[in-house]
């Protein structure tokens, strides 16, 4: 049975400045933490997203790793379609006219993902792992037409599936897409995603965020092998199995938001230590939600914040999982 494990060296930020946890603080984490465990692989998952630490403090546009801490905590990680410098916003050269949104299912939209990947099969060549069902699908130029005349029957919704089915494969295999994501990667395995931190040790954090169901509201888990490729197969669509199958890869719709972040991880002195969600300890926060609505973040104190950072686009996700992306 898997167990949900953080640090033993326990903190919390408030106003940029760290800080122990109270004895009542702490019999509230490891209530919280029980939860977590309770409703562990049945109700929610635990998804570790390493980073370098220098990465965010300039997303962030902070100056101190406690400030870090602070930012985080009220607007979370976005997906790099939010930076102000992904690469592509800022210049003249982003003639897109595709996956402009993160609810974008326009005819150029589903074009472009054929192209892509039929693109990236071709340079992969010999070393591609697909199933050779996949392969010939994308890698035949005449499949395409009947590939966006079966999407344009689907309703909306199985539309924005299928989108984000066939760009989840394409947002773990193509660098380009990635200046242009609306998707954040995480990991079930907490090793993996710490390898991506790089080998500075000061340099390092780590995420743990809380995905709650429905898993396919918020995120693409590539191994899924139930509503999306069932609704593929009954569309003579091709479907894939997950390109780098050890990393247990999930992919979450415009980041993560802080809502469901328990804390971070990092290193200081050699030694690994855990900042906890400062709004777990909210007055008459009832830590029952923390699976369901997960924490009450100060929406006053979100808009004040992220205008401080370098992200021009946020997204805003509902009950229903329905996303809305809006300019800052």
């Amino acid at each position: 049975m898997d167990t949900y494990n953080t640090p033993n060296d326990i903190f919390i930020v408030e106003d940029s400045q760290k800080r122990d946890l109270t004895e009542n603080e702490i019999a509230i984490f490891n209530q919280a933490k029980n939860i977590l465990n309770d409703n562990l692989n049945t109700n929610i998952k635990i998804l570790y997203r390493g980073e370098k630490k220098s990465n965010l403090m300039y997303r962030l546009n902070t100056h101190n790793q406690d400030e870090i801490f602070d930012k985080l905590f009220i607007v979370g990680e976005k997906a790099s379609n939010y930076y102000k410098d992904n690469g592509m916003n800022n210049t003249n050269s982003d003639t897109r006219d595709y996956m402009l949104d993160i609810n974008d299912i326009s005819h150029n939209t589903f074009s472009y993902i054929f192209n892509a990947i039929e693109d990236n099969l071709n340079d992969n060549g010999d070393e591609s792992n697909e199933d050779s069902a996949f392969e010939n699908y994308f890698l035949d130029e005449n499949n395409k037409e009947i590939f966006l005349n079966k999407i344009s029957k689907l309703t909306d919704r199985n539309k924005l599936r299928i989108k984000d089915y066939y760009y989840a494969y394409l947002h773990t295999c193509n660098e380009i897409v990635n200046n242009f994501s609306h998707y954040t990667s995480t990991s079930l395995c907490s090793e993996l995603a710490w390898s991506f931190t790089g080998s500075e040790s000061n340099d390092k954090i780590m995420f743990h965020f809380i995905l709650k169901k429905p898993y396919l509201d918020f995120a693409i888990y590539s191994r899924n092998q139930g509503h999306l490729k069932t609704l593929c197969n009954s569309m003579n669509l091709p479907i894939y199995e997950a390109r780098y199958d050890h990393e247990n890869e999930i992919s979450i719709k415009g980041g993560l938001l802080p809502h469901f972040i328990f804390g971070m991880e990092y290193i200081e002195n050699n030694e690994k230590k855990f900042i906890v969600n400062p709004y777990l300890f909210e007055n008459d926060y009832d830590v029952n939600n923390i699976i369901t609505k997960g924490f009450p973040i100060n929406e006053e104190y979100f808009e004040e914040t992220i205008k401080t950072t370098n992200y021009n686009k946020i997204s805003t996700v509902y009950d229903n999982g329905r996303f809305e992306q809006t300019s800052v």
